[in-house]
């Protein structure tokens, strides 16, 4: 593994106080993210969409770009990760595939992939389906963190919810 690896690995997640080059890229991306939600509200309006439609669909094009490049070099330097649990490269990019923001991040890009590349898909389920994009702010906030901690200790209570739920239907 090279520096310059555990270096992209570094600046890619959560940034430490004083990493400028980390700080930069969580904000660029965060707001990558919000402008992009802001996009797919904006695509929902038929009389915008009309508009600004071109400018949309410009923006979604190179969005996505950047977000698959992100994934992939996340993919790339995942084998940089010192707190994993796997030895090798191949299972440290496992682990970060089926990781929650692995799955975050694929699922973030693959509806707009799948659109591009073979079309013909009923564009309120991709713009559906392109709001999980919300959840790679979880990348930069660690209020996900805290959800899924709580959801996971009272996961035996959300069950018995659930199954309550499911014995009303």
């Amino acid at each position: 593994m090279t520096m310059t690896k555990a270096r992209i690995y570094e600046i890619l997640n959560k940034a430490d106080e004083g990493d400028r080059a980390s700080m930069m890229v969580d904000r660029f991306l965060a707001i990558l993210i919000i402008a992009n939600l802001l996009a797919i509200c904006l695509e929902s309006v038929d009389s915008i969409y009309t508009v600004i439609g071109q400018y949309l669909q410009m923006f979604e094009v190179v969005s996505l770009a950047i977000f698959t490049i992100e994934y992939l070099v996340r993919l790339w330097c995942a084998d940089a990760n010192q707190s994993s649990l796997r030895k090798t490269s191949f299972g440290k990019r496992c682990e970060y595939i089926f990781s929650f923001t692995g799955l975050v991040d694929l699922i973030a890009i693959l509806p707009s992939l799948i659109q591009l590349f073979l079309g013909g898909f009923d564009s309120r389920w991709v713009r559906l389906l392109r709001l999980v994009r919300i959840l790679k702010i979880s990348h930069y906030s660690s209020a996900f963190d805290d959800l899924g901690e709580a959801i996971y200790a009272e996961r035996e209570s959300f069950l018995a919810v659930l199954y309550l739920f499911a014995v009303s239907i």
